[in-house]
């Protein structure tokens, strides 16, 4: 639903600076570009308004429910090996650059 940081993802030229890193979501954005460079396909993106309730409709209205559905059940009741024994401070594919009072700037 955050459409700030699906453009930041697949923008060709990043902002440089302090401030992008310090924007909501930087980690999300750092990792998900990371991925879209190592994934082996053509990944084309396109902003979807969550929980859309208008007269256009489209089937990408749907999937985004269906997805925001099956997540929420995930979350209630991930598969057994899903549920993680302690929570990662980093992901495997971030570097910290610093971790003050449980926030990370990377």
């Amino acid at each position: 639903d955050n459409k700030t940081a699906l453009e930041n993802v697949f923008d060709e030229n990043p902002k440089r600076g302090i401030y992008p890193m310090l924007a909501a979501d930087y980690d999300f954005i750092v990792i998900a570009r990371k991925l879209v460079k190592t994934t082996p396909i053509t990944i084309d993106h396109r902003h979807v308004k969550g929980h859309y309730t208008g007269d256009e409709r489209r089937v990408e209205h749907d999937l985004n429910d269906l997805v925001d559905t099956m997540s929420k059940q995930f979350r209630k009741a991930p598969p057994r090996g899903f549920t993680p024994k302690s929570l990662s401070l980093i992901h495997k594919l971030q570097t910290a650059a610093l971790i003050s009072e449980g926030a990370i700037v990377t």
